[in-house]
């Protein structure tokens, strides 16, 4: 007897032990979402300690983690892909510990992955009225809808601390709402009872408000504010794609932007169909082009200069009448120093002094 007790404190003088952290007896198992999950045995390192991480379904064999999550080039975490994720099976875990060439076990688990699921925060979160004082905040879910149950944190501007109200819908309905006011919401949720047993609640959602000088939502609040947006910018493109082309319709052009008018344009018509006929391309009547038409003759009168021998030349003036040509006369002068005389052509008309 007293040399088993020998033996056993030898051990704890010359072996250090690795034990588990007071605050924290196992690792730390969480489904995200149902796609991953994450056991972090971070708080149990030791310095000078590595440690191996084995698990196994029951009636299968035990396997080592395939993808440690290190730091410093320690074993801190292991983490599961989802095809390696099997829900109501029991899971068994075994962490050891090594210190040189000592092998020692830490700790020793069997978990169920169903009550180890943190889902994703709700996302769209909106508010409507229902009612003069009565507000509907909606949202929706990242998980099976049938396995969440959801927490609405609520508060407004006179409110010192906010207020909680459990929720099994993705609706929830606020009455009695001070339109002087500002109200801010929030959303959480958890896997239910049907579907497991966690105690595991996601991270609170963006936050929304409502009433008085609310803000527009900011970066905290972009799963509400993206679809919006994306919707009004698609209304207002296809809005001014349609003015657009309403405005390229000619007579609407016309009427906004009117062409310079082209002179040449106007006279075309007189040249080429009307042959230049101004009276006819003015759709004028024949009795006013009559009226402008002279009701009398006038006499032509063609004025011609011929040189006279001997005299220096001379005028001749000759007046016709309308279609009447002038006849020329032959007259015979006769020189009076000389006494030769000579035909002399003239012609018979007026013939100025």
């Amino acid at each position: 007897m007293m040399a088993s007790h020998s033996f056993l404190l030898l051990v704890v003088l010359c072996c250090p032990t690795i034990a588990p952290s007071p605050a924290q007896q196992e690792p730390d198992c969480i489904v995200y979402n149902g796609d991953y999950m994450m056991c972090m045995w971070e708080s149990l390192v030791s310095s000078g300690s590595n440690y191996s991480f084995y698990y196994r379904y029951e009636w299968e064999g035990a396997s080592e983690c395939k993808r440690y999550i290190k730091q410093q080039d320690l074993n801190i975490g292991c983490n599961f892909t989802k095809s390696e994720l099997k829900f109501f099976h029991p899971f068994q875990i075994h962490l050891n510990g090594s210190h040189g060439a000592r092998h020692l076990p830490i700790v020793s688990a069997k978990l169920q992955l169903q009550d180890r699921v943190k889902p994703n925060p709700p996302v769209n979160l909106t508010i409507r009225n229902i009612s003069r004082n009565q507000l509907a905040l909606s949202w929706k879910a990242e998980y099976k809808n049938d396995c969440l149950e959801f927490l609405v944190r609520f508060k407004s501007t006179t409110d010192t601390l906010p207020t909680e109200q459990n929720v099994n819908t993705f609706d929830f309905s606020y009455p009695s709402v001070d339109p002087e006011k500002q109200y801010t919401f929030q959303v959480r949720s958890k896997i239910n009872k049907y579907c497991g047993n966690s105690v595991i609640w996601s991270e609170w959602s963006d936050a929304i408000t409502w009433g008085k000088n609310a803000t527009t939502p900011g970066a905290s609040d972009v799963d509400f504010s993206v679809p919006t947006m994306l919707l009004t910018t698609m209304v207002s493109v296809f809005f001014l794609f349609v003015l657009f082309f309403v405005i390229r319709r000619e007579r609407v052009w016309l009427i906004i932007v009117p062409n310079i008018p082209n002179p040449s344009k106007n006279f075309e018509e007189l040249f080429q169909t009307h042959n230049g006929n101004f009276p006819e391309w003015a759709g004028m009547s024949k009795d006013i082009v009559d009226s402008f038409t002279p009701s009398y003759n006038e006499t032509l009168c063609y004025v011609s200069e011929e040189p006279l021998p001997e005299r220096g030349g001379g005028e001749t003036g000759l007046c016709l009448l309308p279609e009447t040509k002038p006849q020329a006369v032959s007259s015979t002068a006769t020189d009076l120093p000389t006494g030769n005389s000579q035909q002399l052509p003239y012609t018979e008309s007026c013939i100025p002094v």
